[in-house]
């Protein structure tokens, strides 16, 4: 039998509070908003019927920008049976980014003026960057490339 809707992203919030990450639970049934709060980073990963998404902040640090990360439903209608696929794929990414952050694969380079994640990914990995003004994502097939040019270390030892 198939796992319902929410089962993955509340194992991995769990692993993520046996880390020592502080994880508030807001919600009952169908639907629930965990806050974490990690040194370093906060997340909001919120489930429900209409939809699901993570929202990952690197907190500022010395002269480093914040960066953003966030990946979810968009608009389509998850408690429709036609769109299970993309609730599973989406959630599926969920845990795996919140596996990636307690396994300390979620790797952090800061310079002034600059934040950069780089965690695994569908096979690969991807790289977020946060600019002057605009973030951007790439996805790398190595590690060593989607570190290039920056010094990493894992956010969550």
């Amino acid at each position: 039998m198939a796992e319902a809707i929410g089962e993955k992203i509340a194992r991995a919030v769990g692993e993520l509070a046996e880390h020592g990450l502080a994880v508030n639970v807001e919600g009952k049934g169908e639907g629930r908003v965990y806050r974490i709060r990690g040194e370093g980073c906060r997340l909001t990963v919120e489930v429900g019927r209409r939809g699901l998404s993570l929202g990952f902040t690197l907190d500022r640090q010395e002269a480093s920008p914040e960066l953003t990360y966030h990946v979810d439903t968009d608009l389509y209608d998850i408690s429709d049976q036609k769109q299970q696929w993309f609730a599973v794929e989406i959630e599926d990414e969920i845990a795996s980014f919140l596996g990636a952050l307690e396994g300390g694969q979620v790797r952090v380079s800061r310079r002034p003026g600059k934040a950069v994640i780089v965690f695994p990914r569908g096979g690969g990995y991807t790289r977020v960057e946060r600019g002057r003004i605009l973030t951007s994502e790439k996805h790398y097939e190595r590690l060593e490339d989607a570190e290039r040019g920056d010094s990493f270390q894992p956010l969550l030892a």
